[in-house]
């Protein structure tokens, strides 16, 4: 596990800095001054940070079957799923198996088919189930307009996206805003390193023009994830059994959001949470 083996590490760096400051390390025990049961508590710790280290696995995810997370509406003639160009991506080998069964009943917002246009091949398979749907505000836009104002308030209310403002002032201004806490810093400036770590992976310069681009896309609400979620609730609204079909956090937090102020949600919208985690055999 991930959390075991950053221990064991840490461990390691302890028992290191510990045994090697020790002023004497000697093998004796009886009569030890305190410099040498500093040097065995060093050695102690070095010891079990390396079994944390040696006896973790990475972590990996599967795919739930589709079968099995669509069971529930698979019999409904007005169910309806809601598709994000990353339940697509992840499903594309079985994705056309199951959505047979939907033809006809298959949304895919504009903006999410225009992330994916590039994979041809993804895009005729699913066009050859049926015509796909897009939700357009021209059908009703008094309703469109308002169920996309609430989608877009509740996307930006999501910690992800919170997490964006902040560190777009980091990154962007140099400014820590009033009421960041050490603790609370600390984790942004991870999540710095990680947007520096996937710059690097794809070759490209560490200045503040790409760190801003690459937090946009990974951190921001984008047009896809405010369709995605509208298109969701409009089909609510007609009382139709809705899935969203996705691996998206601002999509997860904020249809759970929406349930839980609105408990009557629940009996028709589903975020279908399709990845599960399990240790690497």
């Amino acid at each position: 596990m991930i959390w075991k083996k950053g221990l064991g590490i840490g461990l390691i760096f302890a028992g290191f800095y510990i045994a090697f400051t020790a002023d004497t390390f000697t093998v004796a025990i009886i009569g030890a001054r305190k410099e040498n049961l500093l040097g065995w508590v060093g050695l102690f710790l070095l010891i079990i940070g390396m079994f944390l280290v040696l006896t973790s696995r990475n972590t990996r995810y599967t795919l739930k079957s589709l079968d099995s997370i669509l069971e529930d509406v698979e019999g409904d003639s007005d169910a309806v799923i809601v598709l994000d160009s990353s339940g697509i991506i992840d499903y594309e080998m079985n994705l056309g198996d199951i959505l047979s069964k939907f033809r006809g009943r298959i949304y895919v917002p504009k903006a999410v088919e225009r992330e994916i246009r590039r994979d041809k091949t993804l895009m005729n398979k699913l066009r050859g189930y049926g015509k796909i749907k897009t939700l357009s505000p021209d059908e009703e836009p008094e309703r469109y307009e308002e169920l996309q104002k609430l989608s877009r308030e509740r996307l930006e209310k999501t910690r992800k996206h919170q997490d964006y403002l902040v560190l777009k002032r980091i990154i962007g201004k140099g400014v820590v805003p009033k009421g960041v806490s050490d603790r609370e810093l600390s984790r942004y400036e991870r999540m710095e390193e990680e947007i520096e770590r996937r710059l690097r992976d794809k070759g490209y310069e560490l200045n503040k023009k790409n760190k801003l681009s690459m937090l946009e896309k990974n951190y921001r609400v984008s047009k896809g994830d405010v369709e995605v979620l509208t298109t969701a609730l409009y089909n609510v609204a007609h009382k139709r059994q809705t899935r969203i079909l996705a691996y998206d956090s601002h999509i997860k937090d904020a249809t759970e959001d929406l349930i839980r102020e609105f408990p009557s949600l629940k009996k028709h919208l589903k975020y279908l949470d399709y990845r599960e985690y399990q240790e690497a055999a």
